[in-house]
């Protein structure tokens, strides 16, 4: 397979047995050379923001943040932690 460049090949050789197996191949070698140019469109960010917090996030949100004292900096860690878990990745994905 070949990498942008000598750099880029050394360190997805070092990963290569996990790469292999993720692509359920015995071995897979990489070299510097030429990319292939991606065929698909990037995906461009919604007009409608981030998703918005669950009823779940919410009341965990809320739960983590209960023992902060200082009522101002509880409601913004809420927030914060309400817009993580709306956002973030879906890990269960591979």
């Amino acid at each position: 397979m070949h990498a942008r460049d000598s750099v880029w090949a050394f360190e997805l050789t070092q990963r290569a047995g996990e790469i292999a197996k993720r692509l359920s191949v015995e071995q897979v070698k990489f070299v510097p050379g030429p990319l292939p140019e991606p065929d698909v469109e990037v995906a461009q960010a919604t007009p409608h923001g981030p998703p918005p917090p669950s009823p779940e996030h919410v009341a965990e949100a809320a739960r983590l943040a209960s023992e902060i004292e200082d009522e101002d900096l509880r409601k913004i860690v809420t927030k914060t932690i309400e817009n993580a878990l709306a956002n973030a990745p879906d890990d269960r994905s591979f």
